[in-house]
């Protein structure tokens, strides 16, 4: 594949797997676009919001023990990484599990043409420029 040559990777999916040159916003831009072809309703937002920023932020929170209790918490913004708050990442990490099955079972009950795959591809490979 031309195109992955030029960034010195084997194929667009290389590309993709690549989280320098496709980043987490890319990825999300990605996924909006393809639930929309697909005629599916669009949760990039709501997954950038709920899975994406709460992954980032936890990567950047600090350990805290007070008061005899161990909690996690980001500066700035004054996150707790509580048992609450976990709860709801799990609630909101298994929602978006079923949206990415359903997006799957879509893809595999229908085969994009070779139209809609080059549509994807180029798709894909604007996000890169």
């Amino acid at each position: 594949d031309v195109v992955a040559s030029l960034y010195g990777r084997n194929s667009l999916k290389d590309i993709i797997k690549d989280n320098v040159l496709f980043s987490s916003a890319r990825k999300i831009e990605a996924l909006s676009w393809v639930l929309n072809e697909l005629k599916l309703e669009d949760f990039s937002e709501e997954y950038k919001n709920e899975i994406i920023t709460p992954r980032n932020q936890f990567a950047h929170a600090k350990l805290i023990e007070e008061d005899g209790r161990k909690y996690f918490k980001k500066g700035g913004g004054n996150i707790e990484f509580d048992d609450e708050y976990c709860k709801t990442l799990r609630q909101n990490i298994l929602k978006h599990k079923r949206n990415l099955d359903k997006l799957q079972d879509k893809l595999i009950s229908q085969p994009v043409d070779a139209e809609t795959s080059k549509q994807i591809k180029n798709a894909l490979l604007n996000l890169l420029s």
